[in-house]
């Protein structure tokens, strides 16, 4: 159980990292506070209203593998692109 809550622990500390540090990410951070909220509004239904939640946080999903990515990159090789 330690080891599950030490995950949950290091996961929101990445969260809170790219918050502080990444800009691209606090955009769509801070879109996604206003469209998730407002996805209960828009949808019709719960399968729409699902289908835009989900999709919201999937695009938060792939901000933060591409962060990932890109600092891995950016430790192998020093030139910016």
């Amino acid at each position: 159980m330690l080891r599950i809550l030490k995950a949950f622990q290091y996961a929101l500390q990445g969260i809170f990292h790219a918050l502080r540090n990444e800009f691209a990410f606090q955009i769509e951070f801070s879109l996604a506070l206003i469209l998730i909220p407002l996805s209960f509004f828009i949808g019709e239904n719960a399968v729409e209203v699902a289908f835009l939640v989900f999709s919201t946080l999937f695009i938060l999903i792939v901000e933060l593998l591409n962060t990932s990515i890109e600092k891995t990159l950016d430790r192998y090789n020093k030139d910016k692109n």
